[in-house]
């Protein structure tokens, strides 16, 4: 049965709607966690990858320990060796800061990503909220217009007017 509001469609299409309004919402809702997920885990990378960059920072400064303490005597035996270690230590740093980097970057891009998903998931609530408040109102105007037609019948049978079978559609 059609409401008398027009605009606001029938109540049959409204609930239609507002099925496939809640199935976007809960799809962007799952894509909000999903996004959620890839930030933690581009987070914790970035950690683990600030570890690995401490780790090779203590093992440089170690390594220049060794040479200035115990490992001074030993110095200029080895100081093609040495340089060479220490120049392996410097690029192994080198390429976990720039590694870092790129992470940073990974994360900041997902959490980008999951701001966008989470206005995608407001939008898709607003609209879901739209179409109940339309279905609302349509049902409440189809309510109105039953409980007019029955006022209209109950006068007409009040005043002894003959009820047409076909007219006693709502007004």
């Amino acid at each position: 049965m059609k409401t008398s509001d027009r605009a606001l469609g029938s109540p049959a299409d409204l609930a239609q709607l507002q099925r496939l309004r809640q199935a976007r919402a809960e799809a962007a809702e799952r894509a909000v966690f999903a996004q959620r997920r890839a930030c933690d885990k581009a987070a914790a990378e970035v950690e683990a990858q600030a570890r690995r960059i401490e780790a090779e920072r203590e093992r440089v400064r170690r390594h220049a320990s060794h040479r200035v303490g115990e490992g001074a005597a030993s110095l200029p035996r080895f100081q093609a060796l040495d340089a060479a270690f220490r120049e392996d230590l410097d690029d192994n740093r080198d390429r976990a800061e720039y590694e870092l980097i790129d992470r940073q970057d990974t994360l900041a891009e997902a959490q980008a990503a999951l701001r966008e998903r989470q206005r995608e998931w407001q939008r898709e609530q607003a609209r879901r909220d739209a179409v109940a408040d339309a279905l609302a109102r349509s049902r409440a105007a189809l309510g109105l217009s039953r409980e007019r037609a029955a006022e209209s019948e109950a006068e007409d049978i009040r005043r002894g007017t003959p009820i047409h079978p076909l007219d006693r559609t709502p007004r």
